[in-house]
This record gives C-alpha cells, sequence and structure tokens, in this order.
C-alpha cells in the first residue's frame, strides 16, 4: 500500500520512516531544497543497507511516531542508481529500476 501524505488517517497510522534523501553531486536533492518527503518501512532500509554496505542501527517501529527519521546521503549508493537519478530526480522510479520491481511498495512519497 502506497502512504499518502494528504489522508492522514492512513499516513498517521503508518509504522515508518521518515526519510530525506540528500546529494553533493545531484542539486535536485540539494540539503536546501530537500524535506522529508519520503517515508519507508523497516524492510526496505534493510534491502538498501545491503546494497551500500552500511548498519545504519535501525529497530522495527511498533508504533506510529513523527520521530523516526532518518537523512540518507544518495553519493554512497552505487553508480547504475545515481545515474537514474541524474535522468529524471525521482527516487520512487530509481528504486523500482534498480531492484526491478514494479510493486515496490515500501517506499513512498509521503
Amino acid at each position: 500500500m502506497f502512504f499518502n501524505h494528504d489522508n492522514i488517517d492512513v499516513y498517521g497510522r503508518a509504522h515508518v520512516y521518515r526519510i530525506k534523501f540528500v546529494s553533493f553531486e545531484n542539486k535536485a536533492f540539494s540539503i536546501r531544497h530537500t524535506e522529508y518527503n519520503y517515508i519507508a518501512d523497516y524492510e526496505f532500509l534493510k534491502k538498501l543497507e545491503k546494497v551500500v554496505g552500511a548498519d545504519w542501527k535501525l529497530k522495527e517501529i511498533n508504533k506510529p511516531s513523527r520521530r523516526y527519521t532518518l537523512i540518507i546521503l544518495l553519493d554512497i549508493f552505487p553508480d547504475e542508481i545515481r545515474a537514474l537519478l541524474k535522468l529524471n530526480n525521482d527516487v520512487l522510479y530509481a528504486f523500482e529500476s534498480y531492484f526491478n520491481d514494479n510493486s515496490l511498495h515500501l517506499l513512498a512519497k509521503g
């Protein structure tokens, strides 16, 4: 299910992290121009950890809260993802294409 920021009933009940994607290379994701405008659940973030080879020390969220926020630096991702982001600046499209999964419901614009 995609969560929509306009639907507060669904968005408010979601057990998700609020995410800000930033980049020093891609000006569309400059720290000045982005907000916490994406949400993702624990499973998707663990999948991203494997791609990057990092441990973000995440924990599963048991109740809805806006305190769980995460800033992710796009510059550490593989060249394929960064190239997709330079083409259209769409994070959802980039990850769907990279993982080859049209049913990627674990990341949404919120």
